[in-house]
């Protein structure tokens, strides 16, 4: 079962350190990652993924996390992503944007990373994302927080979200999104966390971080091409 963390932002002008990053990776195991550029670009050539992939033996793929403050800039920026090649995901706390990005078919992904998005959660939303065959992803880096009160809001509120979710049966994935490279862990240590500590069914954790990944990256695969994978390579 391949696992996967799914939302490392990295400053994709600095191979250097991009570099040093995928060393830290490689020591922990990680086998698959996504990437999420924290500089402002909008699509990622081809001879950067080549770039990158040569720097390491990790199975690399790649996503953008739009967050912008109403619907009508979402729509106006989301027609710069109208062929968008990797995944995308909305990050927002207003649920207005919540609704427009579970129906639009460019959106595949609905990302509650932070706490002061995660409260904004609701029934509606996760059953609208269901409904169009999109992901929810939650993060566990509210947990990491030193604030043991603030800590405390975030596991209750992270442990219902995630529950009401699993009630639904709408796909979900869970990142690590840790700023900090000494937070990284490895996906299966990850998911045996969300396990013990947020009662999530042990199949359903490891799915969170492996099969569930996995159908995201597919359903952007067949977006980008039926059959094709990058230029020339057949998916199998």
């Amino acid at each position: 079962m391949p696992y996967f963390e799914s939302r490392l932002r990295i400053n994709f002008e600095s191979l250097d350190k991009i570099k040093e990053i995928f060393i830290i990776c490689e020591k922990l195991g990680i086998q698959n990652l996504i990437l999420e550029p924290s500089n402002d670009i909008i699509k990622i050539p081809y001879k950067l993924k080549e770039q990158l992939q040569k720097l390491t033996s990790i199975k690399l793929f790649y996503r953008f996390t739009l967050a912008e403050n109403s619907v009508k800039e979402l729509k106006i920026k989301l027609r710069k992503y109208n062929n968008c090649a990797e995944i995308l995901a909305i990050e927002s706390p207003n649920i207005d944007i919540q609704l427009f990005a579970a129906t639009d078919t460019r959106v595949d992904l609905l990302s509650f990373s932070s706490y002061n998005i995660l409260k904004t959660i609701s029934q509606g939303v996760i059953s609208l994302v269901g409904q169009n065959n999109k992901f929810v992803e939650f993060s566990l880096i509210p947990l990491t927080s030193n604030n043991r009160s603030f800590q405390s809001k975030a596991f209750r509120k992270l442990y219902r979200s995630l529950h009401m979710v699993l009630k639904n049966k709408t796909k979900f994935i869970i990142s690590g999104n840790f700023h900090n490279l000494c937070d990284l862990r490895h996906p299966r240590a990850l998911a045996s966390i969300s396990h013990t500590l947020i009662g999530i069914p042990l199949i359903e954790a490891k799915k969170a971080f492996s099969t569930n990944v996995e159908l995201l990256v597919q359903t952007v695969l067949k977006r980008r091409n039926k059959n094709i994978f990058e230029e020339g390579v057949e998916l199998i």
